[in-house]
């Protein structure tokens, strides 16, 4: 049961950053100052959700995991730096976005900053990704 919901939780973490990034260059390529106000509003709302599931992904992973095994240390060092990257760049840099669409402020600084949004949206999902992989091996070798 907690290997289930500790890949699901993973994996759909990785999926609903997925989603942030669809959201903030569809809104940006395809609509107007509205749209992106819209697709901020709901990265905004959404993201409480995709902490949480790397809090569950994390706490289950604890439970699971291997003392000592090395895929284990090095899965929690890529969730330690997913963490950081969340707390320092990424949730700071969702709420800024989303005050600066609210009043309309699309000016380089907004754009500076929604590019190094994404830049750290996908160095998560590459840090998520390859915990994933070693999820992957670490489960065939205790199957």
């Amino acid at each position: 049961m907690t290997s289930r919901l500790h890949a699901i939780a993973g994996a759909t973490a990785i999926l609903l950053i997925g989603v942030f990034w669809y959201l903030a260059l569809s809104s940006e390529f395809l609509g107007g100052h509205a749209e992106v106000l819209q697709a901020r509003t709901a990265i905004l709302w959404l993201m409480p959700v995709l902490i949480a599931l790397v809090v569950v992904a994390n706490i289950s992973g604890k439970r699971l995991g291997e003392a000592g095994h090395p895929l284990v240390a090095a899965k929690k060092k890529r969730v330690k730096l997913v963490a950081a990257n969340g707390a320092i760049i990424l949730v700071p840099a969702v709420v800024l976005l989303w005050y600066w669409a609210d009043t309309g402020r699309f000016d380089a600084w907004f754009y500076a900053l929604q590019v190094l949004e994404l830049m750290a949206g996908a160095g998560n999902v590459i840090l998520l990704s390859l915990n994933l992989r070693d999820g992957f091996r670490l489960a065939a070798r205790n199957a």
